[in-house]
């Protein structure tokens, strides 16, 4: 194994200083990549059966630019063969997007608990496989300091949730289902058909607050029914009568951002 430093060796302080010197004292190779030569590195990097990402991490809080853009860009050459550190090098641990150039990587391991970027279509992108570590951090800690961290549903999850179906089920017994949305009535429809495929009975309310009325059309979906929000009547379109029964609410698709949708 070989262990690339990119930067000035003088500037190392703390942890990393401390692992640069363990590394050394047990005999370890340490080749510096210095500004603006890479071509070590792009040798390196050809000739590697895995690279390991160890050049940024959580705490990146600034675009990439000049010989550390660079770098990565270079590492992103190798991607199919990068296994990032907590995150990849260039991505903002919260957003998943990239700070300047941020690099791809094929698998990304993340300590002690997933974080949010990683967990964002960016972010996913960028990190492959996701594996995330356990390095002893208690829980009681990330309650007390009200870390900011994500969660992901596995398909085991899922199969937790769900329970035998009796053989005189129907979709009133799974449950109901309120849609509050906007036009065009496919919108409504679009969450709908979820809820439908789990069996509930979905109320879908798919007309847009407008001072224009519109009956809503039909729909040839058994289980769904549809009425129509009146703006100037807005208490009376969604009063008590909407939500009782309903299991779950769903609100906001095509509904705008103007007063009416608000």
């Amino acid at each position: 194994m070989r262990v690339l430093f990119c930067g000035k060796e003088e500037k190392l302080a703390g942890d990393a200083l401390a692992n640069r010197d363990a590394w050394v004292g047990i005999g370890g190779a340490l080749d510096v990549i210095a500004e603006p030569d890479v071509a070590m590195l792009r040798a390196e990097l050809a000739a590697a059966d895995a690279v390991v990402d160890a050049l940024f991490g959580t705490g990146l809080d600034r675009a990439l630019t000049g010989f550390f853009a660079t770098v990565v860009q270079e590492m992103d050459a190798a991607r199919d063969r990068v296994v990032a550190l907590d995150v990849p090098s260039g991505m903002d641990a919260n957003t998943g997007m990239p700070l300047g150039a941020a690099l791809h990587a094929r698998d990304t391991v993340t300590f002690a608990h997933l974080k949010l970027g990683l967990a964002t279509s960016m972010g996913a992108e960028r990190a492959g496989r996701v594996t995330v570590v356990d390095i002893g951090v208690p829980e009681s800690l990330y309650n007390r300091r009200r870390f900011q961290r994500a969660g992901c549903s596995s398909g085991a999850d899922v199969a937790s949730w769900l329970v035998p179906r009796g053989a005189g089920a129907h979709k009133g017994s799974a449950g109901r289902v309120l849609l509050i949305a906007g036009p065009p009535e496919s919108s409504a429809r679009r969450c709908s058909s979820p809820a439908a495929r789990c069996a509930a009975a979905p109320a879908s309310s798919p007309s847009r607050l407008s001072p224009t009325p519109r009956r809503p059309r039909s729909t040839a979906r058994a289980g769904e029914m549809t009425a129509r929000i009146d703006p100037a009547r807005l208490e009376e379109s969604l009063g008590t009568s909407s939500w009782e029964g309903a299991n779950a609410v769903a609100i906001g698709p095509r509904l705008g951002h103007d007063a009416g949708g608000a």
